[in-house]
């Protein structure tokens, strides 16, 4: 009889784990959620704090039963499922099913299936997370809501087998009002005023624009209002004193400032050099993100380039230990590797399962084909070639790879020598021909055109 009973989601995990734990501990799988809500019902009773009403899925009676029975076996039962908020939910509903046993019942969570995460999950049991699982259970009772209330609706108005959720509802609720108000709306014509005027103390000139009349703000819909309001200020202008101690020059030399600036104003335009600028950061705008990503393209080949030549030492080395099988070889990468770690993870988890299999999911995952190469050998190992065998060819490889990145180097550091001759070299060709060949051609083509007109001038 076990003394441990650990419960996983998955049995390519509870594969894995056993090899971490004694032979007093018995590691068996849920196989994910064990209840949930009714398929032919609501299942949720909204009148009572919308209390759900689970029940066991269909076709888990067996494994339930089986739970049951290794459970009163056991003297501790630990909850092994995933550190998420569905995990939590398992192992809440796993503890529901074996009520029965709940004293000897506690949760443990591990964020890696190593030994020693495994060994010290053990070691530090936890009560199951009621937050974590209230939370699962509100996300459950809201999609289930939403979906047996609305989709009927869209299978009625729209097409039907369509169904709605509690995330995209919302949001296309929110796009038909805010669509709703952008046809509503209608385009009414604002004018503004602006002045340039002078403070009195200081001498500074700044801008100001029309607020209203008498502190009211006063909105500004057509040019008469425009052209009253100006007549007003003029009016309004012209009883001051200052406007009365004015000469009739003043008044002149003011008005004509501010014509100047409304011709300026109406008569502006763009520069041919504001167009080549504009038009030069609009295609730098346009290609900027294009040539980041070949950038980052590059950048991510070249990183791995590397992790598989580093793959290729650590095999090389590993070939010369006896007993060294490719379940040991891809533990070994998998600790070392970081672009190609979840492939590799995914791999040794469901190795027990299938070893070809799991090798052969591993090269749909990483569509690369250098590291597609170390994968097909390890496939040759796994059909009982020896491994030293299988990677024979494996030293000459990498001697061809670090061979080719030297070139690749010695190719890079010659363009950037280029580059760095032109910019080097840019300045000095710059002020030779703008100080040298230009102020000639120029006078050449002067002297011409002025001995063209003596030429014509004597014929005349």
């Amino acid at each position: 009889m076990a003394d441990k009973l650990i419960i996983v989601e998955s049995p390519a995990k509870a594969n894995t784990i056993k090899k971490f734990l004694g032979g007093s501990t018995k590691v068996v799988a849920s196989m994910g959620h064990i209840r949930d809500l009714p398929k032919s019902k609501m299942g949720i009773d909204i009148e009572h704090d919308f209390e759900p009403q689970y029940i066991n899925i269909r076709g888990k009676g067996d494994l339930i039963k089986s739970l049951k029975t290794d459970a009163k076996k056991a003297k501790k039962v630990y909850l092994a499922t995933d550190p998420d908020r569905e995990g939590e939910a398992i192992a809440w509903h796993l503890a529901k099913i074996l009520e029965d046993d709940k004293d000897k019942i506690t949760r443990v969570t591990f964020n890696e299936i190593t030994k020693t995460a495994v060994q010290k999950a053990i070691k530090e049991p936890r009560d199951i997370d009621l937050n974590t699982v209230d939370a699962q259970q509100a996300r459950r009772v809201l999609d289930r809501i939403v979906g047996y209330k609305i989709s009927p609706l869209l299978w009625k108005k729209v097409k039907r087998g369509l169904s709605a959720g509690r995330v995209q509802s919302v949001a296309v609720k929110l796009i038909v009002d805010r669509e709703t108000e952008i046809e509503n709306f209608i385009p009414q014509e604002y004018w503004n005023i602006y002045a340039n005027l002078k403070d009195e103390k200081s001498k500074k000139e700044f801008e100001a624009r029309f607020y209203g009349k008498n502190g009211k703000k006063q909105e500004i819909n057509s040019k008469e209002q425009v052209d009253q309001i100006l007549k007003d200020i003029e009016k309004a202008m012209k009883k001051s004193d200052d406007y009365k101690q004015s000469t009739d020059d003043e008044i002149a030399t003011a008005a004509e400032r501010v014509l100047g600036k409304l011709r300026q104003v109406n008569s502006e335009y763009l520069s041919w050099f504001e167009i080549v600028l504009a038009m030069v950061f609009a295609i730098i705008g346009y290609n900027l993100p294009v040539w980041l990503l070949f950038f980052q393209k590059k950048m991510r080949k070249m990183e791995m380039e590397n992790e598989v030549m580093q793959f290729q030492t650590i095999i090389l080395m590993l070939m010369r230990i006896e007993r060294v099988n490719v379940e040991m070889i891809l533990e070994w990468l998998e600790r070392y590797s970081n672009i190609f770690r979840e492939p590799i993870a995914k791999c040794v988890n469901n190795y027990e399962s299938g070893p070809w299999e799991a090798l052969e999911e591993m090269k749909d995952d990483v569509n690369y084909k250098e590291f597609i190469r170390l994968i097909e050998s390890m496939q040759a190992a796994v059909e009982k070639i020896p491994i030293a065998e299988a990677f024979d060819e494996l030293d000459s490889e990498r001697d061809y790879y670090q061979e080719r990145r030297k070139e690749s180097n010695a190719r890079l550091i010659q363009k950037k020598g280029m580059i760095g001759k032109v910019i080097g070299f840019a300045p000095m060709v710059g002020l030779f021909v703008g100080y040298l060949i230009i102020p000639l051609v120029f006078i050449g083509l002067m002297s011409m055109m002025s001995s063209m007109n003596d030429m014509s001038s004597m014929a005349a």
